[in-house]
């Protein structure tokens, strides 16, 4: 098996782990905002399993 001739650049995986973080982050953000929601106005308890699962 060949070694592999071309290399990413430098600053990929830095790019790679801000992505994933902004995007883990946002969702983490909303889900415990709608759990906030769901304490204060007494929402169902259900709706942020719900926000949840589709955010992940």
């Amino acid at each position: 098996m060949k070694k592999p001739t071309l290399k990413l650049p430098e600053g990929s995986f830095r790019a790679h782990q801000m992505q994933s973080t902004i995007f883990y982050g946002t969702g983490v953000l909303i889900s415990i905002a709608v759990f906030f929601c769901c304490t204060y106005w007494n929402w169902p308890l259900w709706i942020p399993v719900i926000v949840a699962s589709l955010l992940y």
